[in-house]
């Protein structure tokens, strides 16, 4: 149904009463339903059970098909569900618990669970500190950044994957390097990334608890939605709706929690987490600078690396995130030493060799500013890593613009092109 918020409220617009009125937390997060045949996104389950009874099957006075009355309809019809469970698939949960689409009490496909859906994160600052945050001196962004709960703690979720390591049967590991633009995307990009199979994916700008994106936490529904396991670090706290053109579409609404950071989703076990963190600097001002969108964005914490440890093919690997972090070398270097090492994000490639590192495939194109037209202008997005490459580097190597189509209808994903490289373990 259609909407509009005002003061914390939603307001149905339908022109068929009785009108609903209901507050924001009771719609947001939305989330995704397995709906014939693919997942759509949709307010959380209280909506519906509000506007119907779930116990009733009826027939639909609307053909969705040709978007028209139904011709033979003479009213609402009543089915027998049970009847109707027996011809088509049903949603339904085992006696172990899992979810899943059940056709004759055969599981026919298992479905995210729960615990997908939770946008609880170990940094959740109440109303009443984003608002003493947000109004603050701009000199005391730094003490402010020290007072954020959980700041500097990652957060991993092994429980997605039950793999200890990652395997590497023909000695390859596919990587993906992924700046998200704030993760709203996360469910049409899985259709790109899941093609890739890819067994680490390392992202940029992930939501959490943002207007922007839905109130989701997108790293989890992400992770889940591809059964990867991830870890999640704060680069930001967001003190206002975003841009410019941000606070424009969501006038009225508020962060759930207004956090925003790095991410990196992998098949196996992570262990090790750690921030290498930048101060806030002009980041947290209200005066428009080079760094906070003309003065529209205001923000805690501060550019930062995302890093940990996993196994692949018995050896260890470093993996990390990075989003243009700039006074970290030295940290970085050494939590690599001279383990193998994979880091890649929307980060100049000249920090690579800083790390101990090489770039990989700088030559397979630009990344931004993308669209489902170009690839972008610039190169802002690297994979940086000391393996080799198992063939040809042209092959290996390949940058993508951020666009998946269905049909003729073309939807971007961001406005960074995703890069992808493989390497030998």
């Amino acid at each position: 149904f259609q909407f509009k918020i005002e003061s914390n409220l939603i307001h149905e617009l339908s022109q068929h009463p009785p009108k609903q009125l209901m507050h924001v937390s009771a719609y947001f997060p939305t989330r995704p339903y397995y709906f014939g045949g693919v997942y759509v996104m949709g307010p959380q389950p209280a909506i519906a059970q509000m506007r119907y009874n779930a116990n009733i099957c009826r027939t639909s006075g609307w053909d969705h098909m040709h978007e028209k009355v139904q011709e033979m309809w003479f009213g609402d019809k009543l089915i027998n569900c049970q009847e109707l469970a027996t011809k088509f698939p049903f949603l339904g949960t085992s006696l172990r618990g899992d979810i899943g689409i059940y056709v004759n009490g055969q599981k026919e496909l298992s479905l995210m669970p729960e615990a997908a859906y939770s946008v609880t994160s170990l940094t959740k600052p109440s109303e009443t500190e984003l608002a003493k945050w947000s109004s603050a001196e701009d000199h005391q962004g730094h003490q402010l950044s020290e007072e954020v709960p959980h700041l500097n703690t990652v957060e991993i979720d092994n429980s997605i994957s039950l793999n200890d390591e990652c395997q590497a049967p023909e000695g390859e590991i596919e990587v993906v390097e992924y700046n998200a633009e704030r993760g709203r995307w996360w469910l049409e990009a899985t259709k790109i990334l899941g093609e890739m199979k890819a067994d680490i994916i390392i992202l940029n700008e992930m939501d959490i608890g943002m207007a922007r994106s839905d109130q989701q936490h997108t790293t989890r529904l992400m992770a889940h939605y591809l059964k990867m396991n991830y870890i999640f670090g704060v680069e930001f706290v967001e003190l206002t709706l975003g841009t410019k053109e941000e606070q424009a579409e969501y006038e009225g609404e508020k962060n759930f929690q207004g956090v925003h950071g790095n991410a990196i989703l992998t098949k196996c076990k992570i262990v090790d987490g750690k921030i290498f963190r930048d101060e806030i600097g002009h980041y947290f001002s209200h005066k428009a600078n080079g760094v906070n969108a003309g003065g529209y964005e205001k923000r805690l914490g501060g550019r930062m690396g995302l890093f940990g440890r996993i196994l692949v093919g018995g050896q260890a690997v470093v993996i990390g995130s990075v989003h243009k972090v700039a006074s970290q070398d030295k940290s970085i270097k050494d939590y690599i030493n001279s383990t193998k090492a994979i880091v890649a994000g929307d980060q100049g490639s000249t920090s690579c060799a800083k790390w101990g590192l090489k770039v990989i495939g700088a030559n397979g194109g630009n990344t931004w500013p993308a669209s489902c037209e170009s690839l972008g202008i610039h190169r802002g997005d690297n994979i940086c890593s000391n393996m080799r490459h198992p063939q040809n580097e042209d092959r290996l190597n390949y940058v993508i613009k951020p666009c998946v189509s269905v049909g003729p209808i073309h939807t971007k994903i961001g406005d960074h092109s995703i890069v992808k490289s493989t390497l030998a373990i």
